[in-house]
């Protein structure tokens, strides 16, 4: 959409010429919809991946700009304001306003300040109007094919501080790896891709020792379907490459379909090798154990294994 709001810091003023409009979901639940006014266009793979609307505007060196969330019954809260000089917010501010009409397919009005604002020893305003297309968000257009159960998870996800996005996905599984399996119940797939790498949560979260939690998300995300042949876009391997920590989850990895002869990421070996290297160097006899029950060549490869093997011997 187009916008044509000026936006003044101690008398440097920047012009908001684009317009974004989605239909977003608050922390309770409540429909919402989302203004965002910005200086500079975003591209759609940002605008497309979930992230609400004012953390786009959060986020420093994205763009300068205004946000505001109006209510159903046409209320402006939720203001933020970012400008080279000043970053500050509002949640209703009596002086920040906002007129707008709204269809099923736009939103159109405009935004202004009532007087001359003092923030942080800083004298700055804004107006202007806009126009934009109404778009739903991520959650809310996820909503029209959950289920209730599925939709009384999000619900709770959301009471809790979580949004039903991609990002979140794998925030809230840094959190507590007890979320994935909350998402998961959500209805969130489990090869949901982190919009800023390209990978899957069970590629993230193998690579290093994993904690009992972390353990029980990596096999939830197996149970429901993961793929465990899936290469990864950073690291070039596929999850078995990855997963020396432990036998089980090597295991359930196997279980699941992967291959000893997927890649590795690594010049010269498949992802069995790899594996297989990694277990004898850090002494993972288990590990080593369960590869040679699921046929791993140990005749075709039986000098280098030895030789990997002396020191060790467990």
């Amino acid at each position: 959409g187009r916008a044509d709001v000026t936006l003044t810091v101690d008398g440097q003023a920047i012009r908001l010429v684009r317009a974004y409009a989605r239909v977003e979901l608050n922390m309770d639940s409540v429909e919402e919809l989302a203004v965002l006014l910005t200086d500079r266009p975003l591209s759609p793979e940002l605008l497309d991946r979930g992230v609400p609307l004012h953390d786009l505007l959060a986020n420093a060196g994205l763009a300068h700009g205004l946000h505001v969330s109006l209510t159903g019954e046409g209320r402006p809260e939720g203001w933020n304001v970012v400008h080279p000089s000043l970053s500050t917010g509002c949640a209703v501010c009596s002086d920040w306003d906002a007129a707008a009409t709204r269809t099923a397919a736009a939103v159109q009005g405009r935004v202004f300040t009532r007087k001359p604002q003092q923030t942080n020893g800083h004298a700055w305003s804004f107006a202007g109007e806009f126009h934009a297309v109404v778009k739903p968000g991520w959650e809310a257009a996820a909503e029209a094919t959950a289920t209730p159960g599925q939709s009384a998870i999000r619900r709770q996800l959301r009471a809790d501080g979580l949004h039903f996005t991609p990002d979140w996905f794998f925030t809230g599984a840094l959190m507590n790896p007890d979320n994935v399996v909350r998402f998961l119940d959500a209805g969130m797939p489990p090869d949901t891709p982190n919009p800023s790498t390209g990978d899957t949560l069970l590629l993230e979260m193998l690579g290093g020792d994993l904690s009992v939690g972390q353990q029980t998300a990596v096999k939830a995300l197996l149970r429901r379907g993961a793929d465990a042949n899936r290469v990864s876009r950073q690291g070039g391997g596929t999850a078995l490459a990855r997963v020396y920590c432990c036998a089980d989850i090597a295991a359930a990895l196997l279980d699941a379909g992967a291959r000893l002869d997927a890649p590795s990421g690594q010049a010269d070996r498949t992802a069995g090798q790899a594996l297989m290297n990694t277990a004898i160097v850090l002494s993972k006899t288990e590990v080593v154990r369960l590869l040679v029950a699921r046929g791993y060549p140990v005749a075709a490869e039986r000098d280098r294994l030895l030789k990997d093997a002396v020191g060790r011997p467990e």
